[in-house]
């Protein structure tokens, strides 16, 4: 089984999101260079994703989760348009129970959600292993 975030925009994500659960894929890769977290041992981590940057963050999150004892903080500043758009809200709830600093910011606040990237930037400064994705 793969566990991942696929968005319908094209034919490729159209016909895999059109696929049923135990249906055969043909799947390419790993590509890239990785994350660079096992060389991050007695850091602090910081996590800062945009939009759908959180899909390709989280098999690193859940790594430093899994290996907890080795790192200091781990903070994850997830910004995204609206509540709604929200990649993994529950594994969002769950790295909060576990001690991880999450920040969540959104362009089109409602109710709960404030739009607060100056705290975010006061509260997280870069100076420790910062691995980011989904924002330039």
């Amino acid at each position: 089984m793969i566990d991942g975030a696929i968005r319908d925009v094209g034919a490729v994500s159209r016909a895999l999101c059109a696929s049923e659960p135990g249906q055969l894929l043909g799947v390419r890769g790993p590509y890239g260079a990785g994350w660079g977290i096992e060389e991050a041992p007695g850091r602090d981590i910081i996590f800062p994703a945009g939009g759908t940057g959180p899909a390709p963050l989280r098999p690193a999150i859940l790594y430093a989760l899994e290996h907890r004892e080795s790192y200091g903080d781990i903070a994850v500043l997830i910004g995204t348009r609206t509540p709604e758009d929200l990649l993994y809200g529950p594994d969002v709830a769950d790295w909060r129970s576990q001690g991880v600093r999450v920040a969540v910011t959104v362009d089109q606040a409602n109710a709960e959600f404030q739009v607060v990237v100056r705290r975010l930037q006061q509260q997280y400064p870069v100076t420790n292993k910062v691995m980011g994705a989904g924002m330039v």
